[in-house]
């Protein structure tokens, strides 16, 4: 886990894509304790950027809906 990305420098489905292979790779049960602490701490960081970025998305798409209901005249 040594060469891996900074987790800020992923993009959103960079860092979806490590975390499901990360899970996957903790379900198995082959990873040594210091893998899955490791593995954990990672993936914690991972599931925060994935909130941060869906938040943001929800942000914008309420803006943007928001501004066009503005635009819409009523009848």
């Amino acid at each position: 886990m040594t060469d891996l990305k900074p987790v800020e420098e992923l993009t959103f489905e960079e860092a979806l894509e490590e975390l499901e292979e990360l899970t996957s790779s903790m379900a198995s049960g082959e990873a040594t304790l210091k893998e899955s602490v490791a593995g954990y701490a990672r993936g914690t960081a991972l599931l925060k950027r994935c909130r941060r970025e869906l938040e943001e998305a929800r942000r914008t798409i309420e803006t943007l809906r928001a501004e066009s209901d503005d635009e819409v005249a009523p009848f």
